[in-house]
């Protein structure tokens, strides 16, 4: 452990109490002190068993992490399942210039594109390299901030309030969740936990002076498969369709802000994200875009949009009004984008492959019923193996209300 400081704050490096590589590392916070909520993960990644590969593009270093748990005890604080599709979305919610000069440096991904002398989208960077060395090896920031909401919502962590406060880390076992590869072995680098914190008394009194109840947005998910499409179609767009009303069960009771949909192969051995052993694009780890998308949300009963949204330029509008800007490229949404190898760097590899769907819900009342009514059509191009086609696996993400209750030194977290 190392520490540096500065007037009442103290910085400290911590090691993991516990790290076991492919499966989980887990720090502990529990000196007496006000701890600083802006807690980061550093010397994110891995370290290859063979030979040198390249991260995913989109994911980086955060596709090694499967789950991230903040406990106090046994109390579960706040929690992000699924986190290397949840970083995947997140990653392409930045400004161009932000992705290109800071994301890629944080988590050795490869988003961010700028024109080239031969007026093709490209990043300047190749993604991080993955080596048999952790003093070489491409490793990755991740402030916690970015996956936890309590602790945007929360600007201290006091010891006299949480007594025994822990972080869990779990990993991915499967090389394909961040490689470019999906035949090398690796492990998983030991990370560490940058912490600030406050020791002075005087210090601490004052911050407690200030510490109530928030609330905050918690992410929580739900997800289903929706079946293959096979080899149906005419040839063109517009062939066989495949509306599909999903009853969703893991919202119940509680009420909704934002939705985002990821859509993603139902399985990881599909052979639009690998050729040979090579990724092609970012292969599974982003959103498959769909022939001819629809989409309506259902929530007790009553439709959330004013009507059925249809095709990719008007999603994706929909999605970037609800979850901020979105990095992108030609074809990064569409299907259909003849001579994309013209425009874009490895053009039909990434075709199609930033299809993430989102909108605003703002349940009133607690949900009841919740339907997803996503729909597409088959393409028929001789191949049946085409992406649209596929089988997919759709991951919900939602935003649900909490609040953090503090009276008379005690603490209590409910649903909205």
């Amino acid at each position: 452990m190392s520490s540096y400081s500065t007037g009442y704050l103290k910085s400290r490096i911590l090691d993991s109490a516990n790290h076991r590589s492919k499966f989980r590392t887990e720090f502990k916070l529990d000196e007496n002190v006000v701890y600083m909520s802006d807690l980061k993960l550093c010397n994110v990644g891995a370290v290859s068993a063979g030979a040198p590969f390249r991260l995913n593009k989109l994911v980086g270093t955060h596709g090694v992490i499967e789950r991230i748990t903040l406990y106090d005890g046994r109390n579960k604080l706040d929690e992000v399942r699924r986190f290397d599709i949840y970083a995947g979305f997140k990653n392409t919610r930045h400004e161009n210039e932000n992705c290109e000069e800071i994301q890629q440096q944080l988590i050795r991904n490869r988003m961010g594109e700028r024109y080239t002398s031969a007026y093709q989208v490209n990043s300047l960077n190749a993604s991080g390299q993955v080596t048999a060395d952790v003093t070489t090896s491409a490793l990755g920031t991740l402030n916690l901030r970015y996956c936890l909401p309590i602790l945007n919502a929360l600007s201290v962590l006091p010891h006299s309030v949480f007594q025994n406060l822990r972080l869990e880390v779990e990993y991915h076992s499967d090389v394909r969740k961040f490689g470019a590869v999906d035949n090398i072995d690796f492990t998983n680098a030991d990370p560490i936990l940058k912490v600030n914190k406050v020791e002075d008394e005087v210090a601490m009194v004052k911050l407690m002076k200030t510490f109530e109840s928030v609330a905050f947005n918690a992410i929580e998910h739900d997800e289903y498969t929706l079946g293959s499409l096979g080899n149906a179609g005419n040839g063109t767009n517009g062939g066989t369709a495949q509306p599909n009303s999903q009853k969703l069960n893991g919202f119940n009771g509680k009420n909704i802000q934002r939705m985002a949909l990821v859509k993603q192969y139902a399985s990881m051995a599909n052979v639009n994200a690998f050729t040979g052993n090579t990724v092609q694009g970012y292969g599974n780890s982003g959103s498959i875009v769909g022939c001819e998308e629809t989409l309506q949300v259902r929530v007790n009963g009553a439709n959330v949009l004013p009507s059925t949204y249809t095709g990719c330029n008007s999603l994706t509008a929909l999605t970037n009004d609800t979850w901020n800007t979105q990095t992108s490229y030609p074809s990064s949404n569409n299907v259909n984008f003849g001579n994309v190898n013209t425009l874009v760097e490895g053009g039909t590899l990434r075709r199609g492959q930033l299809g993430y769907l989102g909108l605003f819900i703002g349940t009133d009342e607690p949900v009841q019923d919740l339907q997803i009514e996503y729909g597409r059509n088959a393409l028929n191009h001789g191949n049946a193996n085409l992406s649209v086609n596929q089988a997919l696996k759709i991951t919900v993400f939602c935003e649900i209300p909490k609040s953090f209750i503090f009276k008379n030194g005690e603490y209590n977290l409910v649903y909205n």
